[in-house]
């Protein structure tokens, strides 16, 4: 259970992982902090068939976003992908949403588009469109999108929900697929070029092969110098060739076409930056990646609509990723952070907590945010935090440093600085699988 848990903290973010760090337990949480949590929190039902309700609080919490961050504190539970749905759902109806961001590979997702609307396209292979960690093959992913494209094939095509991927190719470690977008599109516009520039990389790309964002400087490293420098050069000359023909490509497709190509170049600089990053660089290039194609998503939107941010907690929040468990010198930047930067109050983001994880139900650390709200009763809430007019503040506790589940391990928050709400569930059991 140690090591699957250290392997999905890594696979999350490129840092070195270290099971024997602890982490100093903050003072527990006094009655008043409890007192000003139950005056605020809002139940929230989990049903089927439509039958959840969303409290009135969300839409207090999200007024005025451009992107909204929707994190889970661990991958691929039944409970949190439900939850996350119908949250979206809400969101999409009545407030403005016009495109679901996941923290997936921009390169496979782009398999999703044209289904999604277009009535007249059937379903792709959701496994090949979404592949990394096996999202294609989780029940509740593919349910959610299926809402999706039903409800798409109702609206007219301005008001139609767009599903972006927002990383790297396998977080990371793969770097063909973007490349391969880039050739898809040049094959329509440069055909020789997009021939000779296969010839020129394929084998390496091929040495260098795919895999997750933990091995992808060592398969990277692993590639001769010669190889290595012909990757880098490849994509660079991609790069040249797109802008130099930027006017003669834009006429014979389109802007939007053009853009789309453009922006997978961009994933695979990205991919390559990443590939020569050291694990344990502060920098977290991932999460750069991460921001930087959240804002290009959002510049393809139409003015004053808004977009939804499906990552990890760890991700969407807007403090530094600080995991006692991964001995770094300094907490390097999430994405949030570096949203909040960029737009300012125009992102909000809002996290889950969670009380235990069946089958095993090991119960939350007793100093985390998560064991204080399992002891609070109630199922399932949203907990509203950003400071309104005639409502307390929160309290000091909220706004210092606590424990947090991050997978089977704890990541180290103030929650009221970190996420503009949180919202619990009592238990977060596997997700469903699909094979087919």
């Amino acid at each position: 259970m140690i090591l699957e848990s250290l392997l999905l903290a890594a696979a999350l973010m490129p840092i070195q992982v270290h099971a024997h760090s602890a982490a100093p337990h903050s003072p527990p949480a006094t009655d008043t902090v409890r007192q000003w949590i139950a005056s605020r929190l809002e139940s929230i039902h989990m049903g089927e068939n439509d039958s959840s309700t969303v409290p009135p609080g969300l839409a207090r919490v999200v007024r005025g976003a451009r992107v909204i961050g929707l994190g889970e504190s661990a991958h691929h539970k039944h409970e949190l992908q439900q939850l996350r749905f119908e949250l979206t759902r809400d969101l999409v109806r009545r407030h403005g949403v016009r495109a679901v961001a996941m923290e997936t590979g921009y390169a496979d997702a782009l398999l999703l588009e044209r289904w999604l609307v277009d009535p007249s396209v059937s379903e792709p292979d959701l496994s090949a469109a979404l592949p990394y960690a096996g999202d294609g093959q989780q029940e509740e992913i593919r349910a959610a999108l299926r809402w999706l494209k039903r409800y798409n094939d109702r609206q007219p095509a301005a008001s139609r929900v767009r599903f972006i991927g927002i990383d790297m190719s396998n977080g990371g470690g793969a770097l063909t697929p973007p490349v391969q977008r880039v050739w898809e599109y040049l094959d329509r516009v440069d055909r020789d070029f997009a021939r000779a520039s296969r010839d020129r990389i394929g084998p390496a790309l091929e040495h260098l092969g795919s895999g997750y964002s933990r091995t992808a400087k060592q398969r990277f490293d692993s590639l001769s110098a010669d190889e290595r420098m012909l990757l880098v050069r490849e994509v660079a000359s991609l790069h040249g060739r797109l802008t130099q023909g930027r006017a003669v490509y834009v006429e014979a497709t389109s802007t939007r076409d053009y853009e789309r190509a453009r922006h997978a170049l961009e994933v695979a600089e990205q991919t390559l930056d990443f590939m020569r990053h050291d694990g344990r660089d502060p920098s977290n290039p991932r999460d750069h990646a991460l921001s930087t194609n959240v804002l290009w998503a959002l510049r393809t939107l139409p003015p004053h609509t808004s977009l939804i941010v499906w990552a990890h907690n760890a991700h969407v929040q807007k403090q530094p990723i600080d995991v006692p468990a991964m001995q770094m010198a300094t907490a390097p930047p999430s994405m949030g952070m570096l949203l909040e930067r960029q737009l300012g109050d125009r992102y909000r983001a809002i996290g889950t907590a969670v009380g235990s994880f069946p089958p095993d139900s090991t119960p939350a650390d007793s100093a985390s945010v998560d064991a204080l709200f399992a002891d609070l009763g109630e199922p399932s809430f949203l907990l509203a935090m950003r400071d309104e007019p005639g409502l307390a503040p929160a309290p000091r506790w909220m706004r210092t440093p606590q424990l947090m589940r991050f997978e089977t391990l704890y990541i180290r928050v103030a929650p009221a600085l970190a996420f503009d709400a949180l919202v619990y569930v009592e238990r977060a059991s596997p997700g469903i699988v699909r094979l087919r």
